[in-house]
This record gives C-alpha cells, structure tokens and sequence, in this order.
C-alpha cells in the first residue's frame, strides 16, 4: 500500500492511496482490497490537515493538526 499526500494547482493538499491491503486499510472504503491507481481518500480535505501518518499491515492512523 501506498500513501501520497498531494497539493493540485487550486492549493488543496489532500491524501491519495493505491495498493493492496486484505485488511481493508486503503482508506477507501472496507470492502476495497485493491486498487491500481491512486485514488483520492474520501474525507474534507478543508477542515481536516494531516500531519503524520502510520501504516501497518493491519491498521492506518493519521494525525490531524488540531488534534
């Protein structure tokens, strides 16, 4: 699995991920397993600022900036 954190020509920095995980962790729903090209993670982006994040084989925790 892979996570990039992406910033478009709007300035929007927003998290995208691809990969293979059977748990689950993509962040793009529990039922996707799989996906082959980045796809955009489905949360607002305006409010929420990431500014850590942790992958595992089973789990992913990201850290927003206001706690």
């Amino acid at each position: 699995m892979a996570l990039v954190q992406v910033k478009n020509k709007d300035g929007e920095v927003y998290l995208m991920s691809a990969g293979k995980n059977e748990s689950g962790v993509l962040g793009q729903g529990k039922e996707v397993k799989e996906c082959k090209a980045f796809q955009k993670l489905d949360y607002d982006s305006k409010k929420t600022k990431f500014v850590d994040a942790s992958l595992y084989d089973d789990h992913a925790m990201a850290i927003d900036q206001d706690g």
